[in-house]
């Protein structure tokens, strides 16, 4: 009796997420990770695994800025819009644009700085990285669009525009990257993003009134962004830095793309519910039903997933990296362990907190991980190597996640 009841209640959530349009969403995000995915091999197969190396270096440092491009103003207006009408949605959106825009230039400006203080003796290296630092323009504007889409409720387009790009940077950026190399390949990355969402731009007049905490919230968000991007790529930011090693790092982006690729499912349910999640979050009752709901259908869901990559595993890394990356396999299914804490807690409760404004809750917690992060990594690298670097950001991810539980558990207690 209890497990029809458990199956009724799967049904009535899947049918939740099916009526807000949430398979396009989960479809466009298993679309677009498999094109990036796809994109990853192409180049791995296609340039040497040096200059391979040099890309996962680049993006590596890329990462830690990313999520701060706008200022996190993308994040406020997600958090803020779906509070307002629509005419004042058009004019926050304006505002949110071009407050995000100065942002950008800002943090391309400061990250210019950074790279001429490096002193790495490989001009690709520099070519590469100077021109990826404007991806934080493309960024900022092309989530900003797609936010939008979901504050409106319109998945459908949502989920057409995520295609729309991916496809472009595949079909492309695979033609650049044959004729001109990783170069060519770097700049579709950072150009075709904006040619696609030019025909989505809308402008209002300046004149609101910003919401209060709205410049602020964007901000912690966005400094919490960049410390949970550091938990993702600041290891290999540090096996460049010991091991000194291409390959080596080659090996430890290829072990982690599809442990990382994966998180989209988790996000894709995550970001059909967000608005909703911002407007309850005073009420308990909501916050309580949801988290339960995600927690039934994703424990089926991260059973059956990750025994088939565990079983799997070798095979995978052989059909799609080739023998030539065989070593990384420890790495792989290390960083698959940590994945399932990333599924079930950092996940959720994490997006949990940003949705009902704790930003700057998430932003302790992250900085704070950054810390340990680094003194973990520092002793494990030069002892095991790239699986050292897994093994720490494995423990990382199981140890955010609690964190988070504990917090978000703490904010509904006080709801009381």
């Amino acid at each position: 009796m209890i497990k029809w009841q458990y199956f009724f209640k799967l049904r009535v959530i899947v049918k939740d997420f099916l009526n807000r349009n949430g398979d396009y969403i989960i479809l466009s995000s298993f679309i677009s990770k498999f094109l990036s995915f796809l994109t990853s091999i192409f180049l791995i197969r296609i340039i040497s695994s040096s200059e391979f190396g040099i890309f996962a270096y680049s993006m590596s440092i890329l990462s830690f800025f990313i999520p701060f491009s706008g200022g996190g103003m993308h994040f406020s207006y997600l958090r803020f819009a779906p509070n307002h009408k629509l005419n004042d949605r058009y004019r926050l959106f304006s505002n949110t644009l071009f407050i995000g825009f100065l942002f950008s230039i800002l943090t391309i400006l400061f990250l210019f700085y950074i790279i001429s203080k490096l002193n790495i003796k490989d001009s690709l290296f520099y070519n590469v990285i100077y021109v990826l630092s404007v991806y934080q323009v493309s960024y900022f504007v092309t989530e900003l669009i797609k936010i939008n889409f979901l504050v409106e409720s319109l998945n459908k387009r949502f989920a057409f525009l995520e295609i729309i790009i991916s496809l472009s940077i595949f079909i492309f950026g695979a033609i650049f990257a044959y004729i001109f190399g990783l170069i060519g390949y770097v700049y579709v990355y950072v150009i075709f993003p904006l040619i696609c969402v030019l025909p989505y731009f809308k402008f209002k007049s300046l004149k609101i009134k910003l919401p209060k905490k709205y410049i602020s919230y964007g901000i912690w968000v966005g400094i919490g962004s960049i410390a949970s991007q550091l938990l993702y790529s600041i290891d290999i930011f540090l096996i460049g830095n010991i091991l000194k090693n291409n390959h080596q790092i080659a090996l430890y982006k290829s072990a982690s793309i599809i442990p990382m690729a994966i998180f989209f499912i988790p996000n894709s349910f995550l970001k059909s519910f967000y608005t909703d999640l911002a407007k309850n979050s005073k009420n308990k009752i909501f916050i309580k039903k949801f988290l339960k709901d995600y927690l039934s259908i994703f424990f089926i869901i991260t059973i059956c997933l990750f025994t088939f990559l565990f079983i799997f595993s070798k095979e995978i890394i052989i059909i799609f990296f080739g023998l030539e990356y065989l070593d990384c396999l420890s790495s792989f299914k290390i960083l698959l362990i940590g994945s399932i804490g990333a599924f079930l807690l950092r996940i959720p409760f994490g997006n949990l907190l940003a949705a009902i404004g704790k930003s700057d809750w998430n932003a302790f917690i992250s900085i704070a991980l950054i810390l340990i992060n680094i003194l973990l990594n520092i002793i494990f690298i030069p002892n095991y190597g790239i699986n050292g670097a897994a093994i720490v950001t494995s423990l990382l991810f199981w140890l955010s996640g609690l964190i988070s539980l504990f917090m978000s558990l703490i904010y509904l207690y006080k709801l009381d």
